[in-house]
């Protein structure tokens, strides 16, 4: 049955914006229509029962998209992030840095520097292939953390060839977070090897830097950071940078050029913000963002994409295609300590919440961590986020801040930002779009799904006036 008109909600977008586009979306899913004004009123008054011409016209529209394969009938099914098994690896509870904004006791989560054995690696490796028998997924997920991980090289290196002799090739993949100051150029040349994905913390300029992430025992980290960077780029290891911008120490765009400029070869560079000083920071922090967008929008779309767009854009064009944005933390996603402790994430570990086990006495099964789940109210993200017109396309607050009783900042900077990623798939051409992102991890016959949707956006585009579709026919791969 097709969605009635009814089922429509406008988004919100800022009405002194002279150039502004309106968008509707189908309730309850990541399904976003570019609507012409008279449509958008009628939708806003909640006025769709009348009988008039644009109603008539629309309604006729809706059932072009349906035939299309833009509403209802079969779903491809999505890629769905929540199947996939992701083991965090403790590797080490310490750190050669003492990072100024640290909430895990810097590295040491509150103990005494600790560092994993390849005994409890190989036990963290066996629950997870038990796992894999019991609920089989997508290719798992391998993250080595710490800490600084690079401080247990030996386990390190040891876990991730077990890991690649048994999953030798994407989509399982392996990440490792680091702050590079311990990278060698034979190092590096084993990441690439054993294709380890790379996040690089690298937080600006060295004056930056250094205040922010001096050495344990003095000194700025700076220089060995870069030159870790560099043994990545020598060696063609896939790597990203990660910076945090704290407010009050800069502007954040000036971090932005600063790391785009030094990290050419870095698949994607961004700059989250640490909120713990104030709320005033949130709002710079969003502020930035909103400035970001519109210099992507006032250069054509030519210059650099914020960072966030990526999966913005994707959850835009596949819409219910694309992988739910849920954390898997106690559900597919487990932390396991240097002593094999088994917790939902590292946020549990930091807190001491919520142990699982230990993967040493045995492995832990799907009830447990379910049960913890619902103990927790992991799943419930509360009043704020039930009518949320964003919440499908929204990962929500992290687990162990829910539920959410009332809308916060970032909430706003969420909607800023569906507003201007909106606006760039309804400006852009769709071959354009199709060819800038990836659009996630994808078989031959998504690829043929998403060449044809983008076919099918074009033909409703060209028929309908009122009611145009932004996704890439999410339906398209299922006739």
């Amino acid at each position: 049955m097709n969605p009635r008109l009814e089922s429509l909600a406008p988004f919100p977008t800022d009405d002194h914006d002279p150039g502004r586009e309106r968008f509707v979306l189908l309730k309850g899913t990541r399904q976003v229509f570019l609507a012409s004004d008279e449509l958008f009123a009628l939708v806003a008054d909640a006025r769709i029962d009348d009988a008039g011409a644009v109603v008539r016209e629309s309604r006729i529209e809706a059932e072009r998209l349906a035939g299309l394969g833009f509403l209802g009938g079969e779903r491809v099914a999505p890629i769905d992030a929540a199947s996939s098994r992701i083991l965090c690896l403790h590797l080490a509870h310490g750190c050669n840095l003492a990072c100024r904004y640290c909430n895990v006791g810097q590295g040491t989560y509150g103990d005494d520097l600790t560092l994993m054995t390849t005994e409890v690696a190989d036990a963290a490796f066996e629950m997870l292939e038990q796992q894999e028998r019991v609920r089989p997924g997508s290719p798992p997920m391998l993250m080595l953390f710490g800490g600084e991980p690079l401080l247990n090289w030996p386990v390190l290196e040891h876990v991730t060839r077990r890991f690649r002799k048994r999953y030798p090739a994407p989509p399982a993949d392996v990440w490792l977070v680091t702050n590079a100051t311990l990278l060698t150029a034979d190092r590096a040349r084993l990441l690439r090897d054993l294709d380890v994905f790379t996040l690089v913390s690298l937080d600006g300029p060295p004056e930056y830097h250094d205040a922010m992430r001096p050495f344990v025992r003095g000194g700025g980290s700076h220089a060995a950071t870069l030159r870790g960077l560099r043994h990545l780029e020598d060696a063609e290891v896939r790597h990203v940078i990660r910076s945090t911008w704290k407010p009050g120490c800069g502007a954040r765009e000036e971090l932005l050029t600063y790391l785009r400029a030094t990290a050419r070869k870095a698949l994607q560079v961004t700059v989250s913000a640490d909120f713990s000083s104030s709320a005033d920071g949130v709002a710079a922090y969003g502020e930035s963002v909103r400035r970001e967008w519109q210099a992507f929008e006032d250069s054509g779309y030519r210059t650099h994409a914020p960072a966030s767009s990526a999966i913005i854009i994707d959850h835009v064009l596949r819409a219910d295609w694309a992988p739910v944005r849920g954390c898997p933390a106690g559900d597919t996603g487990l932390s396991i300590t240097p002593s094999g402790d088994i917790h939902p994430c590292q946020v549990s570990v930091a807190r001491k919440l919520a142990p699982l086990g230990n993967v040493l006495q045995g492995a832990v099964g799907s009830t447990p961590t379910a049960e913890t789940r619902t103990r927790l109210h992991l799943d419930d993200r509360g009043p704020a986020c039930a009518d949320c017109l964003e919440a499908p396309f929204c990962g929500g607050p992290c687990l162990f801040l829910r539920p959410l009783h009332q809308r916060q900042q970032h909430c706003d900077t969420q909607r800023m930002e569906l507003i201007h990623s909106f606006r760039y798939a309804a400006r852009q051409p769709v071959a354009e779009l199709v060819g800038r992102y990836r659009l996630g991890l994808v078989t031959e016959r998504d690829v043929r799904a998403l060449q044809r949707g983008a076919a099918l956006r074009n033909i409703a585009w060209s028929l309908n006036r009122h009611l145009r579709p932004l996704a890439l026919c999410p339906n398209a791969g299922a006739k």
